[in-house]
Formats: structure tokens, C-alpha cells, sequence
């Protein structure tokens, strides 16, 4: 890519004008250093723009390209200076247009049409230069989602999208589309004077059309886009992937409403974010919500739906507290004190037919509201409710892990605080060492989905960091009840500090999570739902196995434990033991040298209590353990060596259980198992990308030892020495 070259991409029509703007290009002052070339083209049958594009970019190596038709003439001599210094400026900035629309529409003549900006000159009827100005540009720029025809400038060769139909009429705005999914900016500048003149006499440039079906299809997840026609509504502020709302819905202020991603609101419902805030959502309707027919959310300061919440039919949710007390004015024009008021629905709650909800309420996770309820009341996590005026019949013990009918509100008071002094189900640790650029990401994919659930404990064990992790989890500390920070005085290592939240987990369940391991969404409440289902396991193992639909599998003993598991139990972010058994462990420092204590931990639980579960799908995301991988070159010594790990002290431990049950046979199986899925798969990633693994420089001498009576063990060494050739 020639970071000095700017080629100008001309659609030839017919000619008519086609030398003007070839003179108006030669006219533009050139900055310093720049050389500036013309690519000229004409659209031929059966090829369209796109294609030709494509193969322009696959030709060019210039890293600026400005887009324009023949009918384009550039006024502004500063034209490629002005471009070059916004994209020097603002690596994020990827595209630039003379004029653009801030929302692609979804219905014709719409109000996004009302949201342009920028200008330039065009042709009237008479010949005559006009000045085609749209919303004035306060700052450097506007950020926008389509940018019109007239002019495209780009410092980023994306590829233009030549498989979707019909998108030949709209190139441009799906050329910006692409951009934005790439997470850089559209723009378009302040021009201090008009960049260019449109010689097209057909008039003003629309960008408000009615794209079609394939263009919503494909974008949908990255619009702001109209929610009805009514003039009086707005822009929806967030509607994500997947989501869906039924004809005949009302939504009001919609600029202030969030719908996430495969959200489901049937015909009826009546949205209205009523916030004076300008900046405050109005309504947030989190992921895989459901709100059925005839719904109505009137939020004075905020409605908050959490994921998976599901409305049924004719529920009514109002923040509204209407006075009645002076006598003859009517009550709707009385003063009320909803200003601030709130109405929070936690994470797979749901709420039955004909239910009322009004006033500042909070509604805890995991709740059934019962048919015709009418809740002015808060109503904590895990609870059934009915009535009018409602009351609580039933509360789940996390303890017991059993739902208790509740008779009155004294015994309702004692199973809170019962709930209150209950041990969590799950500590979740994460021991770090000046990771924090890990421990962010880490700790922020915990918290979207388990907020201050009290069924968890999130257990931070710093080694004594020198970068700012302090500083991030005191604002956790801050912020949530069911989060603990531990800093050691001074680095202890890493095998201390795994084994520190071992002893000090509150949890009845455990799992130490490595620092750059992310779960799933729905990870963690599908492993606190085996939990309950399987409380007699002494060990459960995440395997991933990239499906939506989690599954369990029970077994029992240490042979079939390793033939179902293998080396996955060196991974100790799939491991999730119970707590008490932990304890039991009588040598615990009998593999303390090696870094794989807890294959031992594992194996000497389940001679004491043979039970375990496997929790089976996708269970952490694609960028987990990203700091086994790095883009720079890393010092030898740094590196673990992998054969010495998951050969020989792998093996070493396992052995140590043949006298306990780990039958020869079981032992010969992960052997294969270990070298044909684990070493040798690992070995060529070492070989061709930077890794914080090394090949041992005594492979042959550790394969030698624990594989020369396996009956393989001749072709294996075979594939060892062609991989290290």
C-alpha cells in the first residue's frame, strides 16, 4: 500500500463532462510528497459498479481513493490537503463524503431525510450554480451512516458488497454501511466552502429513499433507523441484531429507547420514553426479551428490562404517581413525584397476563409475576408472586437450592435474611498478575450478566500488580456487594495464587478463571443450573463444544473421569470443584512444583467422592486466552516448555493414581488421546505463530520415555520429526 498515492475512481457516463472534471482534478494543489493518478471507467452490461471497484482496488495500490462520476467538478483547490488531514488525524475515520445522512430511513419521505449534512453546488434548470445546504456542522465533522454519491473518499480498502441484490442503486450507503461494521466512522466535514459543483441538471441529490428489504437484512444490526411515521417520533437509539417489532407498535421518543439483539415486540405495544434527560435511555430492552400484544412501558425516568425478560399479553408498566388529594382539579393535571422514578425488571423474569407494575419498583432475576398482579412493591431475585394487592407465595433458598411457600410476611422477613447469610453457590477467582488490560474484559463479561446476584462471589487474587488493577476492582468493590479484591503484599507465584482462592472461596462451587478467559453469554447460569441439578458432584468440567444448547453429562470414578475429560483437566478455567472437598485434600503441595496442581486436585476429590458432572457448549468466546498469543517476538526463556508440561508432569501425576484406581488401560487411551489432539496439533501451531509455548529442546528424550511401549510410538516419532523439520 503507497501511503503517497491518491488515485481518483471517475464513472465515465457519457462523456459530456468528463474533461472538466478530469481538469478540476489536475487543478487541485498537491500536497508535498503525493503523487495523484485517474482511473477511469464505464459501466458495461451485466457488470455492475461494485465489481468494477472491486477489481480496481485488487489493482491499485494507492491507500486514498476518492470515488466521483464525470458530472463531479472540484472547486476547492485545498480539497486533497483538507481530506488528508482529517484522515491523519483520526485513524478511526475511514470514509468521507461531501453531504450524508445521520439515519438511514426505513420508510419513505421519513424524517431522516431531515438529518443531512453537508453541502455543494449543483445545476439548475437554467444553467445556473445553486447552493444545496443541509444541517449546519457545529464541529470538525458529523458523524453519519451514509454518505451520498457525490463524493467517497476512503483511506481503508474495504470490499464493496457486489453479492447483495439490488444494492447496486445504493452502493453508497451500503459502502458506508461496511464501514461502520468494521468500527470506523463515516463522516462528513465542515467545508469552509463547498468542495464541489453537481453539473447534473436533474437537481438535488435524495438520499432519503426507501432502501430495499435486502439492505435491511443485511444491516439491521447497525442502524438507527425510524420506528413509525408519526412526525412527532424520533430515532431509536440502539436496534440490534435479530430483533423484531410487529407492525401497529407505538414509539414515542424513540431516540431514547435501546433494543438489543433478538428482541421480539408484537403488534400493540406501546413504547414511550418520556425522560426530560437528553442523555439518559429512557427504555432499555436488553437481549432476547419478549413483549407480547398490547404491552404498554411509560417510562418517566426509566424503564430497564433485563436479558430474557418476557412480557405476556396486556401488561402494564408505568413509573407514574399521580397525586389526587387536591379536591376538583383532575387527577392527571395533579402534581406527581415520578421524576425519578424507576422500574428495573432483573434477568429472566416473567411476567403474566394483566399485570399492573407502577411506581419506583425493582424486580429482582428470576421471578414469575402471576397472571392479574397488580406490584407496587420491590420484589427480591428468585421469587413467585400473586395478587392484588400482590404478595410474595414463594422464595427460592439458594442454599437448599429449593423454592419455599411462604406464609406471611414474618417468614418472608426471616427467609430473606436466611438468603442474606447465605454462603453463594459459586466463587468465581481470577488470580492476575499486571494483566489489567485482561482483567477488564474478564471482569466486565462476569458482571453483564451476574450484576450483584447473590448466588455469586467474584474473588480477585492480585500477586501484587504494579499497574492500575487496584484501581479497577476497588471501582467493582464500589459497585457490587458480591465482589471481593485480595492484593498480596508481596508476589507469592502464580501456583500460591491459584491455591489463595482455593482456601479463601466463600463459594460452595469454585472455579479459578484465568484473567483472559471471557464466558459466554448464559455461561454462568447454565453452570449454577448443573450445580443445582447435580450437587452431589465433587468436580464439574466445562468442555466446549461451540453449540447454543447446553448440555450435562454425570459419571463417576477417575477412569471414566479421564476418558471423557483428558487433558482438559489442565485447563483451569474448566474446572470447577467444590469447596469443601478442596479442603480435604491432605497433601496439597505434593505436585506444588509442577504447573499442573490441579490435575492432582481433580483426581484426589474424586477418590474421595467419585461423582462428576460435564457441562457440554459454548462456553467461553472466541478472543479467550489471548495472551497465549502475541504479535511480537518473545524471549525464550519466557516461554513454557510444552512437552515438560503436558507430557511429562501431565503423566508424572496421573501415574500417581494407578495405585488408586486409574486403570492401565484408561492411562494407554489418553496417552493417544493426548498425543494426536494435544501435542502434535500444538506443536505446529508453535511452529508457525508466536506462542508463550516452546518446543522442549528435549522432545525426543520425553517422548521417548512415556510413549516408546505404545504401539504407535514408531509413527508418532515419525510425525514429531517432520513437524520439527
Amino acid at each position: 500500500m503507497d501511503a503517497y498515492e491518491i488515485l481518483f475512481i471517475i464513472e465515465q457516463i457519457d462523456g459530456a463532462n468528463y474533461q472538466r472534471c478530469v481538469n478540476s482534478i489536475k487543478g487541485l494543489h498537491i500536497p508535498n510528497g503525493y503523487v495523484v493518478k485517474i482511473n477511469t471507467w464505464k459501466k458495461e452490461k451485466r457488470i455492475n459498479r461494485t465489481q468494477i471497484y472491486n477489481c480496481i482496488l485488487q489493482q491499485s495500490s494507492a491507500k486514498y481513493k476518492i470515488y466521483i462520476s464525470e458530472n463531479i467538478y472540484l472547486i476547492n483547490k485545498n480539497l486533497l490537503r483538507d481530506i488528508l488531514a482529517i484522515f491523519e488525524s483520526d485513524e478511526t475515520i475511514g470514509l468521507i463524503g461531501a453531504s450524508g445522512i445521520k439515519y438511514v430511513p426505513i420508510y419513505e419521505n421519513d424524517q431522516a431525510a431531515t438529518y443531512r449534512y453537508g453541502e455543494y453546488y449543483y445545476l439548475d434548470k437554467n444553467n445556473k450554480p445553486r447552493n444545496c445546504k443541509y444541517n449546519s456542522i457545529s464541529s470538525k465533522y458529523e458523524i453519519v451512516q451514509g454518505i451520498s454519491n457525490i463524493m467517497l473518499a476512503t483511506q481503508y480498502d474495504l470490499p464493496w458488497r457486489e453479492e447483495l441484490p439490488d444494492m447496486e442503486l445504493y452502493y453508497n450507503v451500503s459502502y458506508s454501511m461496511e464501514f461502520i461494521r468494521k468500527k470506523l466512522r463515516v463522516i462528513v466535514p465542515m467545508q469552509l466552502k463547498p468542495w464541489c459543483l453537481n453539473m447534473n441538471r436533474d437537481g438535488i441529490c435524495d438520499d432519503g429513499i426507501n432502501f430495499p428489504n435486502s439492505f435491511y437484512k443485511e444491516y439491521a444490526g447497525y442502524l438507527k433507523a425510524l420506528s413509525n411515521k408519526d412526525k412527532t417520533g424520533y430515532l431509536l437509539y440502539s436496534f440490534g441484531n435479530n430483533s423484531r417489532i410487529m407492525p401497529y407498535c407505538n414509539l414515542n421518543f424513540a431516540n431514547k429507547i435501546f433494543i438489543g439483539d433478538n428482541v421480539c415486540i408484537n403488534s400493540g405495544v406501546r413504547l414511550e420514553a418520556l425522560s426530560s434527560s437528553e442523555d439518559i435511555l429512557g427504555i432499555i430492552i436488553e437481549d432476547g426479551c419478549s413483549i407480547n400484544r398490547n404491552c404498554t412501558l411509560l417510562a418517566a425516568k426509566k424503564i430497564h428490562l433485563g436479558k430474557y425478560v418476557s412480557l405476556s399479553e396486556n401488561v402494564y408498566i408505568t413509573a407514574y404517581n399521580y397525586g389526587y388529594t387536591s379536591v376538583g382539579i383532575p387527577v392527571w393535571q395533579q402534581k406527581n413525584d415520578c421524576a425519578a422514578n424507576e422500574v428495573n425488571i432483573g434477568r429472566g423474569t416473567r411476567i403474566e397476563a394483566n399485570v399492573v407494575i407502577e411506581g419506583n419498583i425493582h424486580i429482582g432475576r428470576g421471578c414469575l409475576i402471576m397472571a392479574n398482579s397488580v406490584i407496587k412493591n420491590d420484589i427480591p431475585d428468585y421469587c413467585a408472586v400473586a395478587g392484588n394487592p400482590s404478595r410474595i407465595i414463594n422464595f427460592f433458598d439458594i442454599q437448599l437450592g429449593e423454592w419455599t411457600v411462604v406464609d406471611g410476611p414474618k417468614m418472608l422477613k426471616t427467609l430473606i435474611e436466611k438468603r442474606k447469610a447465605a454462603r453463594p453457590v459459586l466463587t468465581i477467582g481470577i488470580p492476575t498478575f499486571n494483566r489489567s488490560y485482561y482483567l477488564k474484559k474478564c471482569l466486565k463479561a462476569i458482571y453483564d450478566e451476574i450484576g450483584n446476584d447473590s448466588l455469586f462471589e467474584v474473588l480477585v487474587s492480585d500477586n501484587c500488580s504494579e499497574d492500575d488493577t487496584q484501581i479497577i476492582a476497588e471501582k467493582y468493590k464500589v459497585k457490587y456487594s458480591n465482589f471481593r479484591y485480595n492484593k498480596n503484599s508481596v508476589n507469592i507465584g502464580g501456583n500460591k495464587n491459584f491455591k489463595m482462592i482455593w482456601e479463601n472461596a466463600i463459594g460452595e462451587y469454585v472455579i479459578v478463571l484465568g484473567d483472559d478467559d471471557y464466558f459466554c453469554s448464559d455461561t454462568i447460569y447454565n453452570l449454577v443450573h448443573c450445580i443445582y441439578m447435580h450437587k452431589d458432584s465433587a468436580i464439574i468440567t466445562l468442555l466446549e463444544n461451540n453449540d447454543s444448547i447446553f448440555e450435562i453429562f454425570t459419571g463417576q470414578g477417575i477412569n471414566e473421569f479421564i476418558k471423557r475429560v483428558s487433558f482438559v483437566s489442565t485447563y483451569l478455567s474448566a474446572l470447577v470443584m467444590k469447596s469443601d472437598l478442596f479442603g480435604q485434600i491432605s497433601n496439597k503441595d505434593k505436585f506444588a512444583d509442577t504447573s499442573l496442581g490441579q490435575v492432582y486436585f481433580q483426581l484426589s476429590i474424586l477418590v474421595k467422592k467419585p461423582v462428576f458432572s460435564i457441562l457440554y457448549g459454548h462456553i467461553f468466546r472466541s478472543d479467550s486466552g489471548e495472551s497465549v498469543f502475541s504479535s511480537k517476538k518473545l524471549d525464550s526463556s519466557n516461554k513454557g516448555n510444552l512437552c515438560k508440561v503436558f507430557v511429562q508432569e501431565y503423566f508424572d501425576i496421573l501415574n500417581n493414581f494407578i495405585e488408586y484406581g486409574l486403570d492401565s488401560n484408561t492411562l494407554h487411551m489418553d496417552k493417544k488421546n493426548v498425543l494426536e489432539n494435544m501435542i502434535l496439533p500444538w506443536l505446529n501451531i508453535i511452529k508457525n505463530r508466536e506462542t508463550r509455548w516452546k518446543i522442549d529442546n528435549n522432545i525426543m528424550e520425553i517422548y521417548n520415555r512415556y510413549y516408546k511401549n505404545e504401539p504407535y510410538y514408531e509413527k508418532g516419532s515419525k510425525f514429531i520429526t517432520e513437524l520439527l523439520d
